[in-house]
C-alpha cells in the first residue's frame, strides 16, 4: 500500500506542477496519499510492536530503528535541496530549521509530524494493551472513539492549518491506524470481513469520488480547496481499506493489484521517491513546462532516483541498525551474568 501511497503524491504533484491549468482540479488531492502513508505507517508499526512485545529490547531497537530509518536520509535531501535552491531551503537557518523540525519546507512537512509522532507511539500502544487485555476490543474501540472526539474539540479538523507540522493537530488518523493494528493482531476478538475487495474497492471509489476533479466533471461542481483539511474523514476510509485487505483470504483483482510486483518494488523505495521527487519535479519542469514526456521522466527518474538511495542509503542504515542492536544486546546480556 506505500507504492498507493507515493503514485498519488507523484503523479498528483508532477501533473499540477507540469501542467499549472490542472491545479485547481487537483488541489488537496496529494494529501489524500500523505493521509494513506500516516494511517499504514502507525499501522504497520503498533503491529510489529504488540507482535514482538513492549520489551526494553523492542523499544531501544524500535527508537533506533525509527531513526536510522528516517532522519539520515532525511537530513541528506535537506541539504541537497539547499545546494540546488529548491524547496525554499535557501540559508543556513532555513537548514537548522528543517533538520530540527521547527519548520516544513514544500512537501517534507509530513516527515516532521510522521516522525514526531513515532516518540508517542509506544506510549499509545501500551495504554492500548491496558485497555484491550483488561476490557476487550470494542472498549478500546469505544476509547478510541472518544479520544478522538475530545481531540476535535480541541482541534477540530475544519481549523487546521495547511502543511502545519503539529502533530497534534494529526493524530486521530495515527489513532485510527494504531486501534485497525489491535483489531488486526486480535483476530479472535473481531469478526473477520468478508467480501474485503468489494469493501476496499467501494472506498477507493469513493475516495476517487471525493477529489475536485471528478466532482467537477462529473458532479458539475466548481473546483475548489476543499479537501485540505479533510483528513479525518480520509484517514478513517483508508484505515478500513487497510484492515480489510490486510484480513483478505481471497484471491481478488484488488489484491492481485496491491501484492503486484511493480507496486511492491515502488513501496520498498516509496520513502526515497517521497523525498527526492521534489527537486527532480522542480529541475526538469523549469525547463519544459507543459511537456507530457517532461512529466513521464519524472515519474521515471524519481522512482529510479529512489531505487539508487534505497540501494546505498536505506539498506546500509538497515544493517547498521542490525549491528548496532546486537551490540546492545550483547551488552545487555553481559551485564545481566
Amino acid at each position: 500500500m506505500r507504492g498507493i501511497a507515493c503514485l498519488i503524491v507523484l503523479v498528483v504533484h508532477t501533473i499540477a506542477i507540469t501542467f499549472p491549468s490542472t491545479y485547481p482540479y487537483l488541489q488537496g488531492t496529494g494529501k489524500i496519499g500523505v493521509w494513506l502513508f500516516f494511517c499504514l505507517s502507525s499501522f504497520l508499526l503498533t503491529c510489529q510492536l504488540l507482535l514482538r512485545g513492549l520489551s526494553k529490547v523492542t523499544i531501544v531497537d524500535y527508537f533506533v530503528g525509527r531513526t536510522l530509518r528516517i532522519y539520515p536520509l532525511f537530513a541528506v535531501s535537506v541539504f541537497a535541496y539547499y545546494v540546488f535552491g529548491t524547496a525554499n531551503i535557501n540559508t543556513t537557518h532555513d537548514i537548522v530549521s528543517a533538520l530540527t523540525f521547527q519548520r516544513g519546507y514544500a512537501h517534507l512537512w509530513t516527515i516532521a509530524v510522521e516522525f514526531k509522532f513515532y516518540f508517542f507511539l509506544p506510549a499509545f500502544v501500551l495504554f492500548g494493551t491496558f485497555i484491550q487485555s483488561r476490557f476487550g476490543i470494542k472498549s478500546l474501540l469505544a476509547m478510541a472513539a472518544l479520544l478522538t472526539l475530545i481531540h476535535q474539540i480541541y482541534a477540530p479538523y475544519w481549523l487546521l492549518e495547511e502543511n502545519t507540522i503539529d502533530t497534534f493537530q494529526y493524530l486521530p488518523a495515527f489513532f485510527f491506524g494504531t486501534i485497525a493494528a489491535f483489531a488486526s493482531v486480535n483476530k479472535s476478538e473481531c469478526r473477520i470481513l468478508y467480501k474485503t475487495n468489494l469493501v476496499g474497492i467501494m472506498i477507493l471509489i469513493g475516495i476517487l469520488a471525493s477529489t475536485p476533479f471528478v466532482r467537477y466533471f462529473i458532479l458539475g461542481l466548481p473546483p475548489s480547496d476543499y479537501l485540505m483539511n479533510k483528513y479525518l474523514y480520509f484517514s478513517l476510509g483508508w484505515t478500513v481499506f487497510i484492515f480489510t485487505q490486510t484480513q483478505s483470504h481471497s484471491r481478488g483483482v484488488l489484491e492481485y493489484v496491491l501484492t503486484s510486483r511493480p507496486l511492491r518494488y515502488i513501496g520498498l523505495y516509496s520513502y526515497s521517491i517521497y523525498l527526492i521527487h521534489w527537486l527532480i519535479l522542480l529541475k526538469i519542469t523549469a525547463h519544459y513546462p507543459e511537456n507530457f514526456v517532461a512529466a513521464a521522466a519524472v515519474v521515471s527518474t524519481s522512482i529510479g532516483a529512489g531505487y539508487f538511495l534505497y540501494s546505498f542509503f536505506e539498506k546500509p542504515l538497515f544493517a547498521t541498525r542490525k549491528h548496532l542492536m546486537t551490540s546492545i544486546n550483547h551488552f545487555w546480556l553481559n551485564s545481566v551474568a
